[in-house]
């Protein structure tokens, strides 16, 4: 039943996206973070609907014939040069194997979703569209999966969503955080009885989602955003304050004693294996940067198997900082943005990134600004 409603359906929804050329972007972003095709049982999983969806969307715009002004920014200039160098970094790399054509590829699709968005969302209903559709992809995800553990006595495992970009439990957590903000602007701006109160359950399930996930950074980045809210709230200081307190308070009831001591090891993280490998791939990283300082290893050289044999006679533990010895070493994720940044793409790379990053938030400033007035 569930693929004769996706076959049904799918028609209707490019004839949208013909129609309404923001409505493909929408369902980009949602096809990408929910993958509707491995949620399919019979016929339809032969069908690739975000191929099918991209392009569609594309061959919509450029069938447009109310095409508005692109809008350029600072950011899509520094996101572009980082793309080049990025695709630079990755036809220079160490390794040998598949892995930084694969990470290429990747980042390839997201850039062509980034500059699809600068064509076509222009407005705030198209904006709210595509806020929308990461909702029901993400929101939606959480909210369920956080149902699930509340009903297994905390037992139920979060680990992420298949085959998406979001199957690391880690990279989970940090989506569901995101989508908190991002409930509450919705719930703002909705006049519906019915979808403020669901908004509301989903702002209520995400750190419970959060908590499933037993990731410790999800942790860390659900207490910021509390944080960065109470500052944030101004007049409204006091409510917030009382409302984020009963929410911790009935958050307490939903960790387990095994959550509890995987979160206190932050409190000793020199001694935890976990961290100090991050650690050791932090150092591998600057390893790689001091010796390819322009363009660095290529995607992924810090994980990838033939880039560790490169560094092992150098690596030192007592160097820079204290991390494990060689023999821990061989391959590591980062679990940094900016110690992977730095180690795939040199420190030209990383300065890039860090522009895209700073303009990005010069712009939110700017917008937040503006608005106020």
């Amino acid at each position: 039943m569930r693929d004769l409603f996706f076959l049904a359906f799918l028609p209707y929804l490019i004839y949208l996206i013909f129609k309404r050329p923001f409505v493909g972007a929408a369902l980009w972003i949602w096809s990408s973070l929910f993958i509707p095709d491995v949620w399919a049982w019979g016929i339809a999983t032969v069908v690739r609907f975000n191929f099918t969806v991209v392009m569609v969307s594309i061959l919509s715009y450029l069938l447009y014939s109310h095409k508005e002004k692109l809008a350029w920014s600072w950011t899509a200039t520094f996101v572009l040069a980082f793309y080049i160098w990025f695709s630079i970094s990755s036809a220079l790399a160490i390794s040998n194997t598949e892995i930084p054509f694969q990470w290429w590829d990747t980042l390839t699709r997201i850039i062509a979703l980034f500059f699809f968005c600068q064509l076509v969302l222009t407005r705030k209903l198209h904006w709210d569209v595509f806020i929308w559709a990461m909702m029901l992809a993400l929101g939606g995800y959480g909210a369920v999966e956080a149902v699930k553990y509340l009903l297994s006595g905390f037992n139920h495992s979060i680990v992420g969503i298949p085959w998406s970009p979001l199957s690391d439990r880690n990279l989970l957590a940090v989506g569901l955080n995101m989508m908190i903000p991002m409930a509450i602007y919705l719930r703002s701006q909705t006049r519906s009885m019915v979808l403020r109160m669901g908004l509301l359950a989903i702002i209520l399930l995400l750190p419970i989602a959060v908590i499933g996930t037993f990731s410790r950074g999800g942790l860390v980045t659900l207490a910021c955003l509390a944080i960065l809210y109470l500052l944030g709230s101004g007049r409204r200081f006091l409510p917030v304050a009382a409302a984020l307190a009963i929410t911790a308070y009935g958050l307490s009831y939903v960790v387990t004693d095994e959550y509890v001591d995987r979160a206190q090891t932050i409190q000793t993280a020199n001694e935890d294996d976990s961290f100090v490998g991050r650690t050791s791939a932090w150092k591998l990283s600057l390893y790689i940067a001091l010796d390819r300082p322009f363009f660095g290893g290529g995607p992924l050289a810090v994980e990838t198997p033939d880039v560790w044999p490169w560094y092992e006679a150098v690596y030192d533990p007592d160097q820079y900082w204290r991390t494990g010895s060689s023999y821990e070493m061989a391959t590591r994720a980062a679990h940094s943005v900016y110690f992977q940044v730095l180690g795939d793409t040199g420190f030209g790379g990383l300065a890039l990134y860090l522009l895209m990053l700073g303009s990005a938030l010069a712009m939110t400033r700017h917008i937040v600004r503006v608005g106020h007035v």
